[in-house]
């Protein structure tokens, strides 16, 4: 599939790229991502808080990441401002979103690489070898088996010893994807107070799209189903629609 790598400031195309629809709903979304960041309404600064003292713990002086559906990098590029990242790659579908993570000052001393991909089609091509995988809030967008590829691809390509942070939407224990759905925006409607109703509108229409969340008990047990040795459910950040993961190879 079509991908193309950002070095730097620079984009390099390696294929031609239907980006056109996907900038022209990365204008239209931007304004509201960066509402519910700035507003925290996702727990991003809870869960770049919980995530960290995993990463303080991962072994190698000289790690290799790989963030999947990296955005503007926002946790990641977190993490990595703590030091000891030498080789640093960022994926996302949304080429204006990646020169967003790239002008973040934390890469400096990092050889950072930018590539614009499906995250599936990624991993299918990857054969590199990382210490820590970040998925964030990505791949509940994608089906049941193309989560359980997901998780075969992840565990091979983590060096022996390495983690995968995946921090997801999650099904509220003992509802149905339309029962925990609803009240994810009923939640959404009554607590992100500076998101105006076409906003919300919007935010509504992805989700009833695209927005495919598991229990927790089903994305632990697809992580041991591949050979994961060590799987950790961190306490949820700010309320259980949000769950962090570690799991170790």
């Amino acid at each position: 599939m079509p991908h193309s790598t950002l070095s730097g400031s620079l984009l390099i195309r390696l294929n031609p790229m239907p980006s056109r629809d996907i900038d022209v709903i990365f204008a239209q979304q931007w304004a509201i991502y960066r509402k519910i960041i700035d507003a925290d309404y996702m727990d991003h600064r809870a869960i770049a808080a919980a995530l960290a003292g995993h990463y303080e713990q991962l072994a190698s002086d000289s790690l290799s990441v790989l963030d999947l559906g990296c955005g503007d990098a926002e946790i990641s590029s977190e993490l990595v401002s703590t030091g000891r990242c030498r080789r640093f790659t960022g994926v996302d579908s949304s080429s204006r979103a990646l020169e967003e993570a790239a002008r973040r000052s934390v890469w400096n001393d990092t050889d950072a690489s930018w590539v614009e991909s499906d995250l599936l089609d990624f991993l299918r091509d990857s054969a590199e070898r990382y210490d820590l995988i970040l998925a964030g809030y990505s791949v509940h967008h994608l089906t049941q088996n193309q989560k359980r590829e997901a998780f075969n691809a992840v565990y091979a390509l983590l060096a022996d010893g390495g983690s995968f942070f995946l921090y997801d939407v999650s099904l509220l224990p003992g509802l149905d994807h339309n029962e925990s759905t609803g009240r994810y925006l009923e939640w959404v409607r009554s607590e992100w107070n500076s998101i105006t109703a076409e906003e919300y509108r919007i935010i509504e229409e992805h989700i009833a799209a695209a927005d495919f969340p598991e229990s927790t008990d089903w994305m632990m047990e697809a992580a041991r189903d591949v050979g994961f040795s060590e799987c950790t459910l961190l306490p949820a950040p700010g309320n259980s629609f949000h769950q962090v993961m570690v799991f170790n190879r």
